[in-house]
C-alpha cells in the first residue's frame, strides 16, 4: 500500500461551496438583525451561549460578532461605539466602515426575536458546515484514506457530531425542575410503579428502584458469573415490556447490544434459550428434540416483535460507539419502527467495557484510556437520554482466594481504573459461591446468585439473591 501521508483540506463552512456562482445557505437579515439586538442590548449574548462569530457568513457581520463578543467576555460596554473603536484597535475598522455598524445598528430589530434570529444564523451554519464536510469526504475518497470502514466511520462521526449542534440545554429555574419531580413522584406513588424501568427481577429492581435514564451502570464479575446472561435478561425483559403497562405515551422501550466479545447468533442463542427454556447447550449443538423445537418456535414468536438490536463489531473505538448510539436512536424514532408504534432508545448494553478502545494524544496508558471509555459512557448516557449498562472484568485475585478466603467481590476489584467507580451511578457484582465450591449451596438453592450492589449514588448498597440457570442461561427470581 502506497505511503502517502493522508491530506485533510481544511473545513471552512464560509467557503462556496461550488466554483458555479452558487453562494452557500446563510442568511444576512438574520445576521444583521441579531446584530442589531447586541448593539441594543448586549445580554442577548447570554441568551445564547452555544453562539460564535465562525456561524455568520457575512464577513463584515462576522467582525462585529468578533467584537461584541469578545468585548462582553472581558465585562466590557458593548455598542456601537465600541465595536468600531475594537474594530479600529486591532486594524479591521477598514473592512467594516462605521456606516455599515450604524446601518446595522439602526436597522429596528425587536430585541426578543433575538433567540429566533441565532437559530435561523445556526441553521444556515449547519448546512454550510455539512456542504464542507461532505465535500472534505468527498475529496479524501480519491487519495489514500486507510480502511473503507475507517473512512465511513469517520464520515458517519462528523455528520452525527453536526446534527448534535441542534440541541443547546440550557440552564433552568428551580421552579419548574421541582415541579417536574413532584409530579412524577406523585405519578410513582399513585400507580405503585417503580421510578425506573424494571429488570424483571424483583428484588434487584426494589433495591435499586429500576433503570434510570441518562445514568452509567456496571454490571461486573469473573469470567463464567453469568454478566452476559444477566444483561440480555434485562434487555429481553426491558424491550418486553408493553407501554400501556409502563405508562410511557405509549412508546416502546428499545434496546441496543453491543457485543464486543461475542458474535450476534450466540446472542441470540442465548436469548433463544433463556425465553423458550431451551437447553442451551443443545442449541448451540442444533441437537433438539420435538418439545425443543417448540419452545424454540414460540420464544423466536415473541422475541422477533421486541426493538432489541445487536452490534457485534470486535474492538469498537469509543468515538464510534457514540455515533451508532446516535444512528440506532434514529432509526428506533421512525414512526412504525416497533409494531406501528413509536420506539425510544432506552437501554444500551455494552459486552464488555474493557473491549472498547479510545483514541487521543493524551492517553499514554492503558488506566488513562479506560478512564477515556468509561467518562465517555456517563457522557453518553446523559447526552443521548439512556441508561448505559456496562459489562466489567474484575481481577484475577479473587479466583486466587484460598478456600473460605475473601471471594466476593468488591470495589477495589475493577480492573484498569479507578474512575470506573466515580463516574458509575450504580456498580452491581454477580457472585455464585456454588461456582467455586458446590458443597456450598443447599438443596433447593441451586443456582443461586449474589447480586452485590457495591456502589448506589443516592441508594442503598447491599446483596439480593436471583437463580441462575445455566441450563437455559437465564436469570430468575429465587
Amino acid at each position: 500500500m502506497s505511503e502517502r501521508k493522508r491530506r485533510e483540506p481544511p473545513i471552512d463552512p464560509n467557503a462556496v461551496p461550488e466554483d458555479d456562482g452558487r453562494p452557500p445557505p446563510f442568511d444576512d437579515p438574520a445576521e444583521r438583525a441579531f446584530l442589531s439586538c447586541v448593539m441594543v442590548l448586549p445580554s442577548v449574548l447570554d441568551l445564547v451561549p452555544w453562539m460564535h462569530p465562525g456561524m455568520f457568513y457575512g464577513g463584515k457581520n462576522r467582525l462585529i460578532m468578533e467584537a461584541a463578543v469578545t468585548l462582553h467576555t472581558a465585562g466590557a460596554k458593548v455598542d456601537s461605539v465600541t465595536i468600531a473603536t475594537w474594530l479600529r484597535e486591532h486594524d479591521r475598522l477598514g473592512q467594516v466602515e462605521m456606516h455599515y455598524i450604524a446601518e446595522t445598528l439602526l436597522s429596528g430589530q425587536k430585541v426578543e426575536h433575538a433567540e429566533d434570529y441565532a437559530r435561523a444564523i445556526r441553521d444556515a451554519w449547519r448546512m454550510r458546515s455539512a456542504i464542507a464536510t461532505l465535500r472534505k469526504h468527498a475529496s479524501l475518497a480519491y487519495l489514500e484514506h486507510g480502511s473503507t470502514d475507517e473512512y465511513l466511520g469517520a464520515l458517519e462521526r462528523e455528520v452525527l457530531d453536526l446534527a448534535a449542534h441542534a440541541h443547546f440545554k440550557k440552564h433552568e429555574r428551580l421552579t419548574p425542575i421541582l415541579k417536574r419531580v413532584y409530579d412524577r413522584t406523585a405519578a410513582s406513588q399513585q400507580s405503585g410503579k417503580l421510578p425506573g424501568i424494571p429488570r424483571g427481577l424483583r428484588d434487584y429492581d426494589e433495591k435499586t428502584t429500576g433503570i434510570r435514564l441518562r445514568t452509567l451502570e456496571i454490571l461486573a464479575a469473573r469470567p463464567s458469573m453469568g454478566k452476559t446472561a444477566l444483561a440480555l435478561v434485562i434487555a429481553r425483559n426491558v424491550a418486553g415490556r408493553l407501554p400501556e403497562l409502563f405508562g410511557d405515551e405509549d412508546a416502546y422501550h428499545g434496546v441496543a447490544v453491543f457485543s464486543l466479545e461475542m458474535q450476534a447468533e450466540e446472542c441470540g442463542q442465548r436469548l433463544l434459550a433463556a425465553e423458550g427454556r431451551v437447553e442451551y447447550t443443545a442449541l448451540r449443538q442444533e441437537r433438539l428434540t420435538p418439545d425443543q423445537w417448540a419452545g424454540l418456535a414460540r420464544a423466536a414468536n415473541r422475541l422477533h416483535t421486541l426493538p432489541i438490536v445487536i452490534d457485534d463489531t470486535p474492538a469498537l473505538e469509543i468515538q464510534a460507539l457514540r455515533a451508532r448510539v446516535r444512528r440506532i436512536k434514529t432509526e428506533m424514532a421512525r414512526p412504525g419502527y416497533t409494531a406501528g408504534h413509536p420506539t425510544r432508545l432506552r437501554v444500551v448494553v455494552i459486552d464488555y467495557l474493557q473491549l472498547l478502545r479510545a483514541e487521543g494524544d493524551s492517553i499514554r496508558s492503558r488506566e488513562q484510556e479506560i478512564a477515556m471509555v468509561s467518562r465517555t459512557l456517563k457522557t453518553l448516557a446523559k447526552e443521548e437520554d439512556v441508561a448505559v449498562i456496562a459489562l466489567a472484568q474484575l481481577n484475577r485475585n479473587i479466583e486466587g482466594a484460598a478456600k473460605g478466603a475473601r471471594r466476593r467481590p468488591q470495589l477495589s476489584d475493577l480492573r484498569e481504573s479507578g474512575q470506573i467507580e466515580q463516574d458509575a451511578d450504580i456498580i452491581t457484582f454477580i457472585h455464585r459461591e456454588e461456582y467455586y465450591d458446590p458443597s456450598a449451596v443447599a438443596p433447593g438453592e441451586e443456582g443461586k446468585t449474589e447480586i452485590i450492589i457495591g456502589k448506589q449514588r443516592g441508594g442503598p448498597t447491599g446483596t439480593v439473591h436471583a437463580r441462575f440457570s445455566g441450563r437455559y442461561q437465564s436469570f430468575q427470581d429465587m
